[in-house]
């Protein structure tokens, strides 16, 4: 319909000039987006939000990094900050952080979630000092894919070339089974040996020692605050100090006040020794999820529910930033390499936006202009492809999206400072 637009002269129709297409219109645009975006950064003061943001190199070579906000799996684009000529230390990175942390108003953010370069981490660090209930939180992918390039280091091959292409093919199950990972994975690599539970795997022992390391590394009191605020969960007993003792340096910075501390500790005590809730209460708690599980029954522990609230839903991974790579590609192409910086980040906000926008609405999923937004103005079936359909309808954090980044990404590993 675009393109018939614009090669055929319409009766009565006069289309907008260049001029006005790349201020006023685009500005007008802009405007009208925010506007809509009311609605979502109206649910920060209750529901809190996670700051996420990836670096790239555009087509002209050109460093940007992207800002999103997140809070219920609803993300929206802040920003894209181009690097040139910057010297992207912990300083610099820390105060874009703290840019974007003003912008959206401190008191609504949860965390800062990024890859696990030092720099960032140092960088996490600075914001952590200058908002002490703010935590950077690395990106679990990222963790992850980390791990399994441990695994796939020379080092750990077992010295046997053999013994190690035949183990391959199961390595790609860890991302899958994430969250009970340990135990899935030597369930995995048992069967694939043929080895009963008791005996020994040399080979499980080496994956269960690194991811075990790389968990160690990366797990934040945010995490373990979250893990104690789920009502299904309950970790190990051998387990509890380590929880117990993370859980209460993330209170501390959370509630600096020692009252209001006390109160959310005795609450935390009701909660998790189960006084504080009849019988059916705790049934619920294995049917419901979190969320639902705290708002219908968490008014009992009012300062408890009102964290949890913000909590639980909170992402763990940037992949919604580094989703933006295309969208920037795609409108700083070589055919457009001309306009500004400034004019490039207003389509990238309007464009990101407006997409994530549509999604929310019932329209997207029916119609002429079902998932109008697929494969750009460069893909000639935008409704022919089952897999590209699926990739374009994921959302915040689900494994599909997150093994696509995980394959198709290299990451700087913790000790490398980055320098785009």
């Amino acid at each position: 319909m675009i393109k018939f637009a614009a090669n055929n002269n319409l009766a009565g129709y006069v289309p907008p000039g260049y001029n006005k297409l790349r201020t006023t219109l685009l500005q007008k645009e802009k405007a009208h987006i925010e506007k809509l975006l009311r609605a979502i950064k109206d649910t920060w003061k209750e529901k809190g939000l996670s700051i996420v943001s990836d670096g790239w190199t555009d087509v002209q070579k050109r460093p940007l990094i992207n800002f999103m906000a997140t809070s219920q799996k609803v993300p929206i684009f802040i920003k894209s900050i181009d690097g040139t000529k910057e010297y992207k230390d912990k300083h610099f990175i820390a105060d874009l952080f703290l840019k974007v942390v003003g912008e959206v108003g401190p008191q609504h953010v949860v965390q800062i979630i990024t890859d696990n370069a030092s720099v960032m981490k140092a960088a996490g660090s600075i914001v952590e000092a200058e908002y002490p209930h703010i935590f950077w939180s690395p990106c679990v992918v990222h963790t992850l894919n980390l791990a399994l390039k441990n695994i796939c280091a020379p080092k750990y091959s077992l010295q046997n070339e053999d013994a190690y292409n035949e183990y391959a093919p199961i390595l790609h199950k860890v991302y899958e089974m994430w969250d009970s990972m340990i135990e899935n994975v030597k369930k995995e690599i048992y069967q694939h040996e043929g080895k009963e539970d008791y005996e020994e795997s040399p080979f499980y022992d080496v994956v269960h020692n690194i991811l075990i390391e790389r968990w160690t590394k990366n797990c934040t009191p945010l995490h373990c605050l979250a893990h104690s605020l789920n009502p299904k969960g309950r970790v190990a007993p051998h387990k509890d100090a380590e929880i117990s003792v993370e859980r209460n340096k993330c209170l501390k910075r959370i509630f600096p006040d020692p009252d209001d501390r006390q109160k959310v500790n005795v609450e935390f005590g009701l909660f998790n020794s189960l006084q504080a809730y009849d019988e059916d209460n705790m049934e619920d708690r294995w049917s419901y999820n979190p969320m639902l599980w705290w708002s219908t029954y968490g008014s009992t522990l009012p300062l408890l529910q009102t964290l949890a609230l913000k909590l639980l839903e909170q992402p763990c991974s940037s992949s919604c930033a580094e989703r933006n790579w295309s969208t920037y590609g795609f409108i700083h192409s070589m055919r457009r390499n001309k306009i500004t910086p400034k004019c490039a980040e207003d389509l990238v906000f309007v464009h990101s936006n407006l997409r994530l926008l549509s999604r929310r609405r019932p329209e997207y999923n029916i119609g002429e202009s079902k998932k109008w937004d697929i494969g750009g103005d460069n893909w000639d079936e935008p409704f022919g492809g089952p897999g590209l359909l699926e990739i374009a309808y994921l959302t915040l954090d689900e494994p599909e999206m997150e093994t696509s980044i995980v394959e198709n990404n290299d990451y700087v590993d913790d000790d490398d400072v980055v320098v785009l």
